[in-house]
């Protein structure tokens, strides 16, 4: 009868050994798939920093080279004459290593578009607000995204060109400033 008992003690100790190591493996599998999804996700993570700042060095480009581009036509052109002017002038950045100027879903994603005609009248923002000149928007909209990981970051801005008269003088003459009673 002890050898019943000790053959039942060792299959009992045999079955709690399999349970703890199935709980083992278990907990160690689950802690190595949520390892595997924390990098990837702080991959994803970096990789979206990564394409911001091709993004926002495309936009700064664009902007740079709006700034010379449209200050010597001062607002003479209308809207779809320098949205033509601005589209022969201007061109998409090349890549940035595996960073290209589009879309995850690979549309383009680099556009200078110009916002509104011409205006006179009250400055609406920027620097010159509620002076009196001419003012003409535009919206640059630049996206970057990683060719292998479709990871990428979208940015747009709006900027307006603004000139505002220094001066504003009236010609008065004699007969204007003579006073007549009632």
């Amino acid at each position: 009868m002890k050898t019943n008992k000790r053959k039942n003690r060792l299959g009992s100790g045999a079955v709690a050994s399999v349970v703890l190591v199935t709980v083992a493996a278990s907990l160690s599998m689950a802690y190595l798939k949520y390892s595997t999804a924390d990098a990837r996700s702080m991959e994803r993570a970096l990789d979206y920093q990564r394409a911001k700042v091709v993004a926002d060095a495309g936009l700064d480009s664009a902007l740079a080279k709006i700034k010379t581009i449209v200050p010597p036509y001062r607002f003479a052109l209308t809207k779809a004459e320098m949205q033509t002017l601005l589209n022969s002038q201007l061109t998409r950045p090349t890549a940035i290593g595996s960073y290209d100027f589009k879309t995850p879903g690979g549309s383009q994603a680099w556009k200078v578009e110009v916002v509104n005609e011409p205006t006179y009248g009250t400055i609406p923002g920027g620097s010159m607000a509620g002076q009196l000149g001419r003012y003409q928007s535009y919206q640059v909209t630049c996206g970057a995204s990683n060719s292998g990981t479709k990871v990428g970051a979208v940015l747009r801005q709006t900027i307006q060109a603004a000139s505002a008269y220094i001066l504003n003088f009236a010609v008065l003459y004699d007969g204007d400033l003579e006073v007549l009673p009632g």
